[in-house]
């Protein structure tokens, strides 16, 4: 699952993720943080097109967490 957005309606998101399913496969979309490239220090954040292609070739749920 891809969660398009990394602050702070990702963190309420991921929080729902966490504790209503079993997602092994979680990662985030931001190209305009300008924080490290780890969410929480254990999910990958996606910063271009490029990468989010390469995503979404092996899973292409996402969901909206821009507030």
């Amino acid at each position: 699952m891809l969660v398009v957005g990394a602050k702070g309606h990702a963190k309420e998101i991921l929080q729902i993720l966490e504790k209503d399913y079993s997602y092994e496969n979680v990662g985030f979309f931001d190209n305009l943080c300008e924080e490290s490239g780890m969410f929480f220090d254990r999910y990958l954040v996606l910063r271009t097109e490029y990468e989010v292609r390469e995503w979404f070739a092996n899973d292409n749920r996402f969901v909206l967490a821009v507030g």
